[in-house]
Parts: structure tokens; C-alpha cells; sequence
């Protein structure tokens, strides 16, 4: 068993050799640094809210409720102009187009056909990503996958 003595005397060994190579003691210090920096720069709290514009059929409410738990808010549009102006404007991560008749679609076990509608700045693999909910959100209702037709604004 080691006693404290032996643990730092090895240390001031290592520490000793370390800082022989001037270029070498740079390395370190650096990197603690920019790891101090980064860690002040970062954020204090994230937002784990997705805002999400939705025009067309109204989701069940306890589909609502599920959603809002999970940090998913969706607003509904008055028409597919307003939601595709909040998500050019940036207010929505995404707007979701349903058809009108989306539940009896669902009940007559046709597949309805949804509308994405993502920003231009939205990277590919988020757009990937939110389609993916939508069909979760579809398959749930349904309980088949979905055909999603993606637009960019």
C-alpha cells in the first residue's frame, strides 16, 4: 500500500520531467485553459423546448398532453401562410401540415399524407430527426408508418 508521501513524490517527479520541455509545459496549460474558457461560455441552462407550428386537424388532447410533458409545444396556425411566416421568421423549429380530415383518414385506414415544413438554416440531419417525431406522432394515431412530404421555406 502507498502512503501520501510516495503518491506526491511521484507526482512532483512527473510534474518535474513535464515542464523540462518548455513546448511540452505549453500543451497542458493550454488545453486547461481553453477547457476553463469553454466551460464559462457555455451556456447555464438549456432549452429543451421544441416550438412547433401545426395547421390542419386538431391531435387528440391526451396526444397533446403527452407531447407537452415531454417539452413539445405545438401552436395551432390559422392557415399554412401564418405557419410557414413563424417558421421562416424562426418562432417554430418546424411547421406540420395535417389534412383536415387526418382522424377519419386514420379511422378509414387510408394513410394521410403530412407536410413538413422546416427553415432554410435547419441542418439536414434535424430535418431527419423532426420527421421522424412527426411519423411517431402519426404512427401513434395510426399505428402505421407515415409518408411525409418535406418542404423547405
Amino acid at each position: 500500500m502507498m502512503d501520501g508521501g510516495k503518491v506526491g513524490a511521484f507526482i512532483k517527479k512527473d510534474l518535474t520531467l513535464l515542464f523540462r520541455n518548455r513546448v511540452l509545459s505549453i500543451l497542458p496549460i493550454a488545453t486547461i485553459i481553453v477547457i476553463v474558457v469553454i466551460y464559462f461560455i457555455m451556456p447555464r441552462t438549456v432549452d429543451e423546448e421544441m416550438n412547433m407550428a401545426v395547421f390542419g386537424s386538431v391531435l387528440p388532447e391526451i396526444l397533446i398532453d403527452e407531447l407537452a410533458a415531454e417539452g413539445v409545444e405545438l401552436s395551432y396556425m390559422e392557415s399554412e401562410a401564418s405557419l410557414n411566416k413563424g417558421v421562416v421568421n424562426g418562432d417554430f423549429i418546424m411547421g406540420i401540415v395535417f389534412p383536415q380530415d387526418l382522424l377519419k383518414q386514420i379511422d378509414a385506414g387510408r394513410r394521410p399524407e403530412v407536410k413538413a415544413v422546416f427553415g432554410s438554416s435547419v441542418l439536414p440531419e434535424m430535418k431527419k430527426a423532426e420527421v421522424k417525431f412527426v411519423e411517431q406522432i402519426v404512427f401513434l394515431l395510426q399505428g402505421q408508418p407515415l409518408n411525409i412530404e418535406e418542404e423547405e421555406e
